[in-house]
């Protein structure tokens, strides 16, 4: 599965890469993510508040970067 990095636009496979080979950004971000809810800044999965600026700008150490729960709103086609 392939998305845009958020960082810098470019197309990186999703499936084993945590972050962007081109610009080192966090790949995984709770913005992107379908069990996100932003209104309530909540994860679904794992029952928990993420802070609206994790969610948008998270860093090695967020919740979504090691995420088994990840599901992207949108993929992008290989």
């Amino acid at each position: 599965m392939f998305v845009h990095c958020h960082g810098c636009g470019g197309k990186q496979q999703l499936d084993t890469r945590r972050y962007c080979e081109l610009c080192g950004v966090v790949l995984r971000r709770c913005a992107d993510c379908s069990n996100y809810l932003v209104e309530f800044s909540r994860c679904m999965p794992k029952k928990t508040i993420i802070e609206k600026w994790e969610a948008n700008k998270p860093g090695p150490l967020a919740l979504s970067v090691n995420c088994l729960d990840f599901r992207p709103k949108m993929a992008i086609a290989a």
